[in-house]
């Protein structure tokens, strides 16, 4: 075993007691990390407890209207019709994922016009007070501050979820790790932090609570549609500050959460970034000596892996390509006038680099998966079914497909398929 990855609970991740600490008591050496997905999850979950509570509110009273009335969705489909807009549902806010949260607050900026017309003659039909959870709603699609959090919302959930996509691939991403997450982090940092220390201190230096770091209020970076809507419209002063405010405090719990969940200082992440393939192929980096410290259990020759690398930039592959896997198995591909491989101790270097685990989000598939296998209606399913029909699944979902027979022995099992 080189890697262990998990999500982030104590039960696994524990540093006494977790399953990643039974596994170092065997194998010191070996490569652990929470899952990004999970740790981007939390930290966005986090963050947002500075925001009022009455935008999430907000957002789940707006499905909860329409949830279990088919009349009421089919009005609020007039509605949207009277104003050329295509049809929407509501989307349901997930309870336990924050992430999710970017749809359903996209969905709600694209109606939004629709369910004030909406609301305002649903109202005046039922004939509600304004303090009934439907007039309630009615008040703060009036209200334009509710727009403006759900514009910064908008803006920043798809920063942290454009990262969540990537790492939730199933190709390599290990050599992504470093680079992704510090490009994220100093893009937040730079929405409320001075410029001059973003650029002049180490990331993992800048104290991120710190108040003599912050910008001015009015100078704290909200996303370009915030901006947009702030300059057009006119919002009372008190409840503007308020909300610079909360999106200062949302800013500085989201980058304190990251940090501690991210080392900026891992020099083994670092040094996984030479594998990109463009820095592989620079020649920028002349040795990649540290290869024999993370990956001694290989026993390598320093001085012929060496020797490969600096080849490297100097080969024409056949086909250019950024995509780390289509990359390296190019390089694999390469032999010399002999017909004898150019670069095995490199192919055995990356092939190694490319089982460490990035997230868990495979994982999570496979449970998914079976999960709709083996249901209510085919509980018996034995564990070798189960592992054969998943195998078959992820044959074909990769156009992997093979002409099989059947034995006499199986068919007699059933004689149905004679």
């Amino acid at each position: 075993m080189i890697g262990f990855g998990a999500d982030n609970a104590s039960v696994m991740m524990g540093h006494k007691a977790g399953v990643q600490a039974k596994f170092k008591e065997k194998n010191k050496d070996l490569f652990v990390l929470g899952c990004t997905c999970h740790s981007l999850h939390l930290c966005s979950s986090a963050a947002c407890t500075k925001l009022p509570k009455s935008v999430e509110e907000f957002v789940r009273s707006l499905y909860n209207h329409f949830s279990n009335s088919a009349k009421r969705i089919a009005d609020f489909e007039q509605f949207q019709f009277f104003i050329d807009l295509k049809p929407h549902k509501m989307l349901r806010p997930s309870q336990t994922r924050w992430l999710s949260l970017q749809a359903v607050v996209d969905r709600v900026l694209t109606v939004w016009e629709a369910l004030k017309l909406y609301f305002t003659n649903f109202i005046f039909e039922t004939k509600i007070d304004s303090l009934h959870v439907d007039g309630i709603l009615l008040e703060h699609l009036k209200n334009p501050i509710y727009i403006l959090y759900l514009l910064f919302l908008s803006y920043i959930l798809n920063v942290i979820n454009s990262m969540n996509l990537i790492f939730q691939s199933e190709n390599t991403q290990s050599q992504n790790l470093y680079s992704k997450f510090t490009s994220t982090y100093k893009t937040i940092l730079k929405n409320y932090i001075k410029k001059d220390i973003t650029n002049n201190m180490q990331l993992s230096k800048i104290n991120t609570a710190n108040p003599d770091f912050f910008v001015n209020l009015e100078d704290l970076y909200i996303g370009p549609k915030a901006a947009l809507f702030l300059s057009e419209n006119s919002i009372l002063e008190s409840e503007l500050n308020k909300f610079r405010v909360n999106i200062l405090g949302f800013y500085v719990e989201l980058s304190t959460q990251i940090r501690k969940r991210f080392n900026f200082d891992d020099t083994f992440l670092q040094f996984l970034t030479n594998f990109q393939p463009k820095v592989a192929m620079s020649g920028d980096i002349a040795s990649i000596f540290e290869a024999q410290k993370y990956f001694k259990f290989l026993n390598l020759s320093p001085q012929k892996l060496d020797l490969e690398w600096r080849m490297l930039p100097d080969i024409d592959l056949k086909k250019q390509t950024t995509d780390f896997d289509s990359f390296w198995s190019h390089v694999f591909d390469c032999k010399n006038e002999l017909d004898i491989e150019m670069f095995p101790n490199l192919t055995k270097l990356i092939k190694t680099l490319m089982c460490l685990p990035h997230s868990s989000a495979a994982a999570e598939r496979k449970f998914s998966k079976l999960s709709l296998i083996k249901n209510d209606l085919r509980n018996r399913l034995n564990i070798t079914t189960c592992n054969s029909i998943l195998l078959s699944l992820d044959m074909l979902d990769n156009n992997v497909c093979y002409t099989w027979q059947p034995s006499e022995k199986l068919l007699q099992q059933k004689p149905k398929y004679l």
